[in-house]
């Protein structure tokens, strides 16, 4: 597990908003005027490229190598926290839900294949489970801190702050993916 020592920090400051997002972009989205379709296409949206891209990406990480696919995701979701915090329309979100899709599969297939090339039989699903438990960490914190800001009502919109931490965040484990 030492050689995916340095997947840990980015994994887990990654991974930051992603329970929070999950609940309340409906909401965030209702916000902003969505209806119950538009909302439903912000979840359906993000399997479909999902499983469009899964493929595409499979191939260009074992072109490219792992560590460029996960660079690439990290910057995905740099792009899509940036989105969803100057973007004040649907329209913001669902181009921002569309890179966040193509970010988990950069993220999630470069990250399989790195724990599956340094693991052996014995240690594998020690590996990913260890590695996932970095990102599940991640994103308790991240709800944690995203429902403090959003319950506290430090802002009349909060969602500014939430969604500018969580850029900033994205920006260090980019930082530390590069590393």
């Amino acid at each position: 597990m030492h050689s995916l020592q340095s997947l840990k920090k980015p994994i887990y400051l990654i991974y930051l908003p992603s329970y929070f997002l999950s609940f309340i972009l409906p909401i965030y989205a209702l916000k902003l005027g969505s209806n119950a379709i538009e909302i439903g296409m912000l979840f359906s949206i993000f399997s479909l490229f999902s499983i469009l891209m899964r493929p595409f990406v499979g191939r260009l990480v074992d072109k490219r190598g792992r560590r460029t696919g996960f660079i690439i995701g990290l910057l995905s979701y740099a792009i899509t926290r940036f989105l969803f915090l100057i973007g004040y329309s649907y329209t913001f979100i669902f181009i921002a839900r569309i890179i966040q899709s193509i970010a988990a599969s950069f993220c999630a297939i470069s990250v399989d294949a790195m724990i599956s090339d340094v693991s052996n039989i014995e240690d594998r699903s020690k590996n990913f489970g260890e590695v996932s438990q970095y990102g599940n960490r991640g994103s308790f914190l991240g709800s944690l801190i995203g429902f403090t800001l959003l319950f506290n009502n430090i802002a009349d919109n909060p969602f500014p702050i939430i969604f500018g931490i969580y850029f900033i965040v994205s920006i260090v484990a980019i930082y530390f993916g590069a590393r």
